[in-house]
């Protein structure tokens, strides 16, 4: 490799749509000391197993047929924090140039990222177009930053409610520290998702969220003495009726205490978000066939101490190093998979359109697969960020209808 150009023919992109200086970040060539990875590190293809490999399993991979499901049959938004906006950086180049990027006029980061169908592009005369769809509004794959599902004043009102032993003894009690976050209300994002075909004819939102999830944003859950990540030596009882005093009660700190806390709220916003579904499929039930809306909780994926030496894959997944939260990530994805997955002996699910993809394995065992800053996030081309694509558009596509 002599010259960063040279990346995107060694990811065998014709470009991306999301672009300027930006592009070299995303492909990891902003380094050109760590340049002898390539081109190896792009060789790599994440081929699911099971059900995939059997014939009629996985869908071949073909741009047009991946756009004509995006325009007939629904586009998708993605929700959540800068890892998922490196997948959303990855689709714009897995599109290009059949499509274009357009970002709203804000200098905010969570401004909303859209990519809508290139009009020139000769695969754009073969489509259906839905009613209502139009080239220029309306977008076939968005994303919107958004942190940690709920907004700061969600999550305050919300332990306010479920963790008053916090309060008790500390009435100047702060939840979260200074650390800067982009977060806002599931309302907020829910009416993006939800809106009008011209300007968001979505079918899929693909959200993911445990990064900011960290003790150090939410301040209030840092130990004084000792790591937040050792486990609590005893859980603290609440009290037994709402009657009984909270006074006795100690606040579970680190980690333990956090992730009761996610828990709690991610069992909310699942109820939250499928209310809101099923109000929108009544509201459309008059009209044409509504879109089979779905949402999407993609597992999250820990980050490899020392990336930036690895030349090669694992050959299995290895036990994470405790940097951050890092090492609890597996809790957080564990809190989604026990909440979405379908019941003891039944099919039945607890939440009819709101689904857990746990794919984070193949990007665990890429340590040679993240970008030249940093160790978490993942370069676009090294098949991790592509494998999540490819199988989400098989899974909305062929496993639920």
């Amino acid at each position: 490799m002599a010259a960063k150009e040279d990346i995107l023919k060694f990811a065998r992109l014709e470009g991306c749509a999301s672009g300027g200086e930006y592009i070299w970040n995303q492909l990891a060539a902003s380094k050109e000391e760590q340049w002898d990875r390539f081109p190896k590190a792009l060789d790599w293809e994440w081929v699911p197993g099971g059900r995939c490999t059997e014939e009629g399993g996985l869908r071949e991979w073909i741009v047009e047929d991946v756009l004509r499901d995006l325009v007939e049959g629904g586009g998708w938004l993605l929700v959540g924090d800068s890892i998922t906006g490196n997948h959303f950086f990855s689709i714009s180049c897995l599109l290009y140039p059949h499509v274009v990027w357009r970002k709203e006029a804000s200098k905010e980061r969570d401004a909303l990222q859209s990519l809508y169908l290139n009009a020139p592009s000769p695969l754009a005369s073969g489509f259906q177009y839905p009613a209502d769809f139009n080239v220029t509004t309306t977008p076939l794959i968005s994303f919107k930053r958004v942190d940690l599902l709920w907004s700061v004043e969600d999550l305050v009102e919300m332990h306010r409610e479920l963790h008053p032993e916090f309060y008790v003894k500390n009435e100047t009690f702060e939840l979260f520290g200074t650390e800067a976050v982009w977060t806002i209300s599931p309302d907020a994002y829910l009416d993006i998702f939800l809106g009008p075909a011209a300007t968001a004819n979505y079918k899929t939102m693909v959200v993911s969220s445990a990064g900011h999830w960290t003790t150090n944003l939410f301040r209030g859950y840092h130990r004084t003495s000792g790591s937040d990540l050792a486990p609590a030596a005893a859980s603290p009882s609440s009290p037994s009726s709402p009657s009984e005093s909270f006074e006795g009660v100690e606040p579970l700190l680190g980690y333990d205490g956090l992730l009761v806390f996610f828990q709690e709220v991610a069992d909310r916003w699942a109820k939250a978000v499928q209310l809101r579904l099923d109000a929108q499929t009544s509201l459309e039930s008059t009209a044409e066939p509504p879109l089979q809306r779905q949402v999407l909780v993609r597992a999250y994926m820990a980050g490899h101490a020392d990336c930036h030496k690895q030349r090669e894959p694992f050959t299995e997944v290895k036990p994470v190093v405790n940097m951050w939260n890092w090492s609890e990530f597996w809790r957080y994805n564990r809190i989604w998979k026990d909440l979405l997955s379908p019941l003891t002996d039944s099919k039945h699910r607890p939440y009819e359109n709101v689904h857990f993809l746990d794919i984070d394995r193949p990007g665990a065992l890429r340590p040679d697969g993240h970008v030249a800053a940093d160790c978490l996030h993942i370069m676009t081309g090294s098949g991790v960020l592509e494998g999540w694509t490819h199988y989400i558009w098989h899974y909305v596509t062929k496993q639920i209808r």
